[in-house]
This record gives C-alpha cells, sequence and structure tokens, in this order.
C-alpha cells in the first residue's frame, strides 16, 4: 500500500496535470515589454521553465543561473506556488553610472561596481567615457570616479578618458570654458575630494581666468596652463 501511495504521489508531482505551472511572471523590470524580453531569453536558456511543465520538475537552481547570464540583470529570486501553479521571478537590474563606446562600436554601460553590459533600454544623460582598456581595474576607477564627481561638474564634463588607474582626464566646460583636467592617478580615491576642492579654487583665481589646463596629478604641486 506504501509503495502504491508512493508511486502515486509522484506520478501527481511529476507527470499529471494537477500541479502544474499555470502562470508566469515577472517584476522589478522598468517597463513591461523587458519582462517579456527577459521571459523569451530565459526559456530559449532553460527551456522546462513554461506553462504546463510539472512543478516538480523545475530546477529553480537551473533557472537562477540562466537568468544570470542575462548580462544586465543583476540579481533575481524565484518562488512557485505549488497550489496555484504560480512561478514568480523577481528581477533586480543592473543601475548604469556611465556610457562607454566598446571596441565594437556598441553603446554599453558600466554600473557602480564597474561590470560591463549591455542593455535594450536605451539610456540618457549619462556619463560619456572612454577606456583605454578593458581590464576590471580600469572599468572600476572610471565606475567610482564618475560617482565621487559632483553635479555640477558631471554636467559641465564633455568627455572623460580613462587609460587606466593610473591616468583619468576629463575636458570639460566650466562657465563656458573649454577646460582639459588631469586627475592623475585613482588608487588614492581618498584624494579626489581635495583635488575637486583645488581645481575650484583655482578655477576662481582672477590671474587663471584664461587657462586651458589643470594638472592636479600631484595634489601639493597643481599646474595650470
Amino acid at each position: 500500500m506504501a509503495l502504491t501511495i508512493f508511486a502515486l504521489l509522484a506520478f501527481i508531482l511529476g507527470w499529471s496535470s494537477i500541479l502544474t505551472v499555470k502562470e508566469i511572471s515577472y517584476t522589478g523590470t522598468p517597463q513591461s515589454y523587458l519582462s517579456d524580453l527577459v521571459a523569451k531569453q530565459v526559456t530559449e536558456i532553460v527551456p522546462e521553465l513554461r506553462l504546463g511543465e510539472p512543478m516538480a520538475r523545475l530546477n529553480l537552481p537551473a533557472i537562477s543561473k540562466g537568468i544570470a547570464s542575462v548580462p544586465w540583470i543583476e540579481k533575481s529570486s524565484i518562488s512557485r506556488n505549488w497550489f496555484t501553479g504560480k512561478v514568480k521571478i523577481t528581477l533586480t537590474t543592473r543601475t548604469p553610472v556611465a556610457a562607454i563606446t566598446s571596441n565594437d562600436a556598441q553603446v554599453k554601460y558600466l554600473d557602480a561596481t564597474g561590470f560591463e553590459f549591455s542593455e535594450p533600454q536605451p539610456f540618457t544623460g549619462l556619463a560619456q567615457v572612454t577606456l583605454g582598456s578593458e581590464a576590471a581595474d580600469t572599468r572600476l576607477a572610471a565606475s567610482k570616479f564618475i560617482r565621487m564627481m559632483p553635479a555640477d561638474l558631471l554636467a559641465a564634463m564633455r568627455s572623460l578618458f580613462v587609460a587606466g588607474p593610473d591616468q583619468i582626464t576629463m575636458k570639460s566646460d566650466i562657465d563656458g570654458k573649454a577646460l582639459t583636467i588631469n586627475w592623475g592617478s585613482f588608487k588614492n580615491a581618498a584624494e579626489i575630494p581635495a583635488k575637486v576642492q583645488v581645481l575650484r579654487t583655482l578655477i576662481a583665481m582672477p590671474e587663471n581666468a584664461k587657462i586651458s589646463t589643470v594638472d592636479l596629478t600631484n595634489l601639493r604641486a597643481p599646474v595650470v596652463k
């Protein structure tokens, strides 16, 4: 009798249409069409995630891994309701802090951790950055530097070239005046606020009204030209 009951339960869980997936929902995406896009991408990677599939056959770790392969998704959580047949997938999408032009001429983005990703939804109003290398420390330096910049300096920025953690150069239009700012190394990020203050002081000095370049490589000995 026990064997019969076990077999019946196994059949109900794994083969019958009683406990099957009846609804798959995605939440957390900024626009509904992105949910459709995620659903398409995930089902291509994890084909067993579909309506009518027995709930017991869903491999949640495999589904999570499939979702993690979508670059613009930072993380996700999955839950299933055995009785209603609903599978709910909650997504956290990456938040870009800068836009970069990659070697293949496609617009890509950097998040706060320096992770580079493409995004089906275009973003506007982001800092435009050119990277001198594809190294992880270069991307991270770019992301951290942008997050440390005051809003007015970011608004005045026309371009930012990050050759690497040792060399960051900004071209700006501050108060209608074109200015190239060499920030030097970002390895000592704690100096950036002080360099910002030195920059503001130098720009405000009447004798520097016609300068076009500020070199802040050495915080204690800035150079203007």
